[in-house]
């Protein structure tokens, strides 16, 4: 993989992001931009474990540091998803699991 692993990014399943577009469609009347996110940071380097579980990848992971980063860090300030009570109701490992399972059944 590019880079060290240590840049950090917000993931969200796209069953939250549904979820959370339903709602604001319904309730939002407002103008105001309002971000959807699951409010966690994840670095690439603990997204690539959980891929490496959740798969169950026995081989090693390498980082190569002669390649960018990127930026630092991209996260998602969700607190005003909070005033209509949503929040993400799936991690980041339950998440990577179902789309892998998916991936399976439809790509056989």
């Amino acid at each position: 993989m590019w880079g060290t692993g240590k840049p950090k990014r917000d993931f969200l399943f796209a069953d939250n992001l549904a979820e959370a577009c339903i709602l604001l469609m319904k309730k939002y009347k407002d103008n105001e931009v309002i971000n959807i996110g699951s409010g966690k940071d994840t670095s690439i380097k603990e997204l690539a474990q959980v891929i490496k579980k959740v798969t169950g990848y026995k081989g090693d992971l390498f980082f190569d540091r002669t390649k960018p980063d990127g930026n630092p860090q991209r996260s998602l300030d969700g607190e005003k998803m909070k005033v209509f009570g949503w929040e993400p109701t799936t991690s980041l490992e339950e998440g990577i699991k179902k789309t892998y399972l998916w991936y399976k059944k439809n790509n056989p």
